[in-house]
């Protein structure tokens, strides 16, 4: 980091080089080390060092918040500042291979277009490149808010002869285009002579401007203590992984979410903007929080490699940012390691040690798939989430976390038409009963139950204990303050109802299911104008939710509204 800040906000390219220097031969050979590194070299002129670190590097495709691409690209540059035209010139064939087989993984991925229109205009195709570059700058690639990093565009549009289209990309971004990197960074050669160039560079934040936030010296506000942890990216040679990549990602989001003083979105909001280019401001802005957690995981066997980023919304910069690698079967031990990380740069402290134990590799990715499955809405999946619940505890017949998801799955196949709801709850029952026996304190579990005693026992006083008991153990859990609002609902506590289903909408905004709560409740009591925003809302981030529609339908009938309730109906 000390590199990082010397290089890109105090210009010192010889004191980030020299810091480079010192470094253990280990993190030389890690994406962290190795781009910082090559910047280190390019930017100090002295590409033949450059061309030493990436020879040292052993993969074709590099994964880091700083440079994300084919390693080639960071030889290419290597060899072209050194004048070596023909070794510049099949890197960059090589990058365009390289390019190739990502883009036929992901056809839309800006990071591989980025650096095919580069090799195109390196090997003569600007018409090409032009293309791609007209592609990205209008916004249509996959990659979410790739244009923060250094001033990309800017770099990509000096490639194919776009003076014009690069000073305004960098005009755009002054976080990342800083008069340090704009007056170092080689690729801006070409503009040096431009008075344009001159003058951006002269009106560029310096360190003065924009101080790195990484030590804080000022206490945060209350208010800026909430963080929104993202779907990481699975970046597994094995797509079909994704399942993993969202699981590491919603135990973080867990484990965070046991810190005391820190508001945690909840998970459905937070993974809402899975795969889109949204920017991170406008991420934070519709979840209203400070700080954006993101990262990637790479898994291969037993091993898995996390790298998390803590990000402050309202300029970009990443306030803290690591790599660990570790034993599948330490998975718990480096999410609390994380957790505990990003609680530190926030002041916080967090509650829990890192003294989970280990963990069954395979017995643990069943979980993490079963667990998938249950959040997609649909009959189907939670069949398939139950027969992995099934597997996971022939394995391991003590787990009372899987006994209490899977009897909350039953509920689900229950209440929503994917078996008789009679056998639907005497199967919910044995297995939440079982998960309260292993763990008296499991609020899955006790909201399983509440909803077997309301529903199938008509227990009101019992299905209450359980309830309020879950909401005691998880008071933050959008879910359960859903399911808890919907009782109240049904024992006459109107008031306390309304209030905890509109709390469980402002924890978890893009819920489809707590805004349909909160529709539905409001739409029984006969507040059909004000169940019409809510159910609206659920319509359009679950479309398949059939119920919605009917309680959208019912409303508009009840304010006269015939030929829009009609269409809902049809719907």
């Amino acid at each position: 980091y000390d590199a990082l800040v010397k290089l890109g906000w105090r210009g010192d390219a010889a004191g980030a080089l020299a810091a480079v220097q010192g470094w253990p031969a280990w993190f030389l050979i890690e994406d962290r080390g190795v781009v910082h590194a090559v910047y280190a070299a390019l930017w100090s002129r002295n590409p033949n060092l450059a061309l030493q670190f990436v020879q040292k590097y052993s993969r074709d495709y590099i994964r880091d918040y700083l440079f994300t691409g084919p390693t080639a690209v960071l030889s290419a540059w290597a060899n072209e500042q050194a004048g070596n035209t023909a070794a510049a010139r099949a890197d960059w064939l090589i990058v365009q291979q390289v390019t190739e087989r990502e883009l036929r993984a992901r056809p839309n991925e800006a990071y591989a277009l980025h650096w095919r229109a580069w090799a195109l205009a390196r090997l003569g195709d600007r018409a090409a490149a032009e293309s791609i570059l007209q592609q990205l700058v209008e916004g249509n690639a996959s990659m979410r808010n790739m244009s923060r990093v250094l001033g990309r565009y800017g770099a990509l549009a000096l490639s194919v002869g776009r003076t014009d289209v690069a000073l305004a990309q960098l005009a755009k971004e002054p976080r990342t285009a800083t008069r340090a990197i704009l007056r170092l960074n080689p690729v801006f050669d070409p503009l040096r002579s431009d008075p344009r160039f001159q003058a951006l560079v002269e009106s560029a934040p310096g360190p003065q401007e924009i101080a790195p936030t990484t030590l804080p010296s000022v206490a945060l506000a209350k208010e800026d203590k909430s963080v929104a942890v993202l779907a990481f990216a699975n970046l597994s040679d094995d797509k079909s992984n994704e399942y993993f990549s969202d699981g590491i990602s919603e135990e973080l989001l867990n484990v965070l979410a046991k810190v005391p003083g820190l508001k945690v979105t909840a998970r459905t909001s937070a993974f809402h903007f899975k795969g889109k280019d949204t920017p991170i401001p406008e991420i934070a802005k519709q979840l209203g929080v400070a700080y954006v957690v993101e990262g990637s995981v790479r898994k291969a066997g037993d091993k898995v490699r996390i790298t998390a980023q803590l990000i402050k919304a309202a300029d970009g910069f990443h306030v803290w940012s690591d790599t660990f690698t570790r034993d599948l079967k330490d998975i718990f031990a480096v999410q609390d390691e994380i957790a505990g990380l990003i609680a530190q740069q926030l002041q916080l402290k967090l509650a829990v040690g890192s003294d989970r134990g280990t963990v069954d590799p395979a017995l643990y990715e069943m979980l993490l798939q079963a667990r998938s499955l249950t959040l997609r809405e649909s009959n189907e999946d939670w069949r398939q989430a139950i027969a992995l619940y099934r597997r996971a505890l022939a394995r391991e017949p003590r787990l009372a976390l899987a006994w209490a998801e899977m009897a909350r799955t039953y509920v689900q196949l229950g209440r929503f038409g994917g078996m008789p709801i009679q056998e639907a709850m005497r199967e919910a029952r044995a297995a939440a009963q079982r998960a309260l026996e292993l763990e008296p304190d499991q609020a899955t579990g006790l909201v399983a139950l509440g909803w077997v005693q309301r529903t199938a026992d008509w227990d009101w006083h019992g299905a209450r204990q359980s309830f309020q008991r879950a909401l005691e153990l998880a008071p933050g859990n959008a879910s359960v303050m859903g399911d808890v609002a919907v009782f109240y609902f049904n024992t006459g506590r109107v008031a306390e109802a309304k209030t905890l289903a509109r709390q469980a909408v402002e924890r978890d905004p893009l819920n489809a299911r707590a805004q349909a709560s909160l529709g539905f409740i409001l739409n029984l009591n006969g507040d059909w104008e004000q169940a019409l925003g809510p159910l609206r809302q659920a319509v359009a981030l679950a479309p398949s939710i059939e119920e919605v529609r009917s309680h959208q339908a019912r409303a508009l009938m009840a304010l006269g509204r015939g030929p829009e309730a009609a269409a809902a109906a049809e719907q």
